[in-house]
């Protein structure tokens, strides 16, 4: 029954027991929890995308740029910082996940050599994500 096919008698009563309920409080829980885990991961986000810019604004040695080209990534690792080139140690290994990078991170994957990059380049190679993520070793 609709509410136009309902007597008037009918009527007021629905509408002073409809306007006394209440909505539970608990029904909006999963929507609060959603918006919450949606704030926290951009905040997360925005977080880690300051850390990596500082990190590359003001690199130190031992520093592990992540790498992506043509599908494949590796990883390089700073080895000398002057004022305008980062002196970089390369891996000798690839990957076809970005998580396999922790499995060809050690010591023996690194050639014996380094080169260096200008800042700027380095900077490009960021800001078009061949270079996608740094990490900063604790030492």
């Amino acid at each position: 029954m609709t509410m136009k096919q309902m007597p008037e008698e009918l009527k007021s009563e629905f509408k002073f027991i409809q306007g006394k309920t209440k909505t539970p409080i608990w029904k909006y829980f999963g929507t609060v929890l959603l918006a919450g885990i949606i704030a926290f991961g951009a905040f997360q986000r925005g977080k880690a995308q300051e850390e990596r810019a500082s990190f590359l604004a003001s690199p130190t040695i031992g520093d592990l740029y992540k790498t992506k080209a043509d599908g494949s990534y590796s990883c390089m690792r700073i080895t000398n910082v002057t004022a305008d080139s980062l002196f970089v140690q390369p891996n000798m290994y690839e990957v076809n996940k970005s998580s396999g990078i922790g499995e060809i991170d050690t010591e023996e994957n690194y050639l014996n050599f380094s080169y260096g990059i200008h800042r700027e380049d380095i900077a490009r190679m960021f800001n078009s994500d061949e270079i996608y993520d740094i990490v900063r070793k604790q030492r």
